[in-house]
């Protein structure tokens, strides 16, 4: 994670808070130094230091200065919560540093705590690529948002180390481009391949199949499942609905594949028949299905709900291809190498 490492986006020194200036980003890489709990303030309220966690933590490394320093702590309190109030991170490490009879000691932990989280974080959601994963994700939800590590990002960090993932589309997430800006940014230091892309160009991506999987941040979470986040998520999330098709394991080791628009159950294969692969021509609501039990590919409408053609035993795919423009899927035989052209 070389650049990336805790102490380069934040850290506390003796006498000061130094931190990368997320505004210089990506043209330059510049350290900003806050001598007082008002400068570190200022830095967070001009987004020198963004996203909940690192903005908590910057505000813990604040009120810890103001303690060394010997300014009033409930001015400084007072003046380090205003600045971003939507950042539930901010009220907390504030209150957590003040009860501590050692600030500096409890901010230095809580940013450790914080990056441990992350790893953790990370690791579970890592599991759930499968090899080779093309993703997408929006705004910045890495290290430089977490003071280490990342949410989101930092799963398509651990992600990348696996093996699992083989690119990452960035959201440049309008207004302030944090994914142009910071993602991308984060992605190159990693060496991970990217591309940043227009937001409007997200439902392009999952409705051509370029894309197998989202991952996104929350800036909050409800008790009820109901999440918020960065403007433009909702879009995302609206596109998946749209054009990815879920496949579930049922009790029975049959395998359900559901319409994501009214999440019915299309098709259910019986044993032996698990999907090879699934491919999704959103534009005519086709799904191609392929069946390992007999070797056969069954090309199923997802608004009628039927089988309108399938290839008989010997004519397994290797790779289905679909031309969105008229809805021809291109199959070639493992057999005898002749590629099948199918009108739905």
């Amino acid at each position: 994670m070389s650049g990336l490492e805790p102490e380069r986006i934040i850290r506390l020194e003796v006498d000061r808070v130094v931190l990368l200036d997320q505004r210089q980003l990506p043209d330059e890489e510049v350290e900003l130094t806050c001598r007082s709990a008002a400068e570190v303030a200022e830095a967070i309220r001009t987004l020198a230091v963004r996203g909940a966690p690192a903005i908590g933590i910057a505000a813990a490394y604040g009120y810890a200065l103001a303690a060394k320093r010997g300014e009033d702590l409930d001015e400084a309190f007072a003046l380090l919560e205003s600045t971003r109030p939507t950042a539930a991170n901010l009220g907390w490490a504030l209150r957590e540093v003040r009860a501590a009879s050692d600030p500096a000691g409890r901010a230095r932990d809580l940013h450790a705590e914080e990056v441990e989280r992350c790893r953790q974080m990370s690791v579970h959601a890592a599991a759930l690529l499968e090899p080779g994963s093309r993703a997408l994700t929006h705004c910045n939800t890495g290290a430089l948002a977490t003071g280490g590590q990342g949410t989101a990002l930092g799963a398509l960090r651990e992600a990348w180390a696996r093996g699992l993932v083989s690119h990452v589309f960035v959201d440049e997430t309008r207004p302030l481009l944090q994914g142009a800006r910071l993602t991308a940014w984060e992605l190159e230091t990693g060496g991970i391949p990217h591309t940043v892309v227009a937001d409007a160009a997200a439902g392009h991506l999952l409705a051509t199949g370029q894309v197998d999987c989202v991952l996104v941040g929350a800036d909050r979470i409800a008790a009820n499942g109901d999440t918020a986040n960065k403007i433009g998520t909702y879009g995302v999330a609206v596109d998946v609905r749209a054009n990815l098709v879920y496949v579930t394991n049922r009790d029975d080791s049959n395998v359900s594949v559901i319409n994501p628009v009214d999440f019915k159950e299309i098709v259910r294969l019986p044993v032996g028949l698990s999907p090879e692969g699934l491919g999704v021509d959103s534009n005519r609501g086709v799904v191609y299905i392929g069946n390992s039990g007999d070797g056969s590919l069954s090309l199923i409408d997802a608004v009628k709900l039927n089988v309108f053609a399938t290839l008989v035993v010997g004519q397994t795919p290797k790779a289905a291809v679909v031309d969105p423009s008229t809805g021809r899927v291109y199959v070639p035989s493992q057999l005898d190498n002749v590629v099948r052209v199918i009108q739905p």
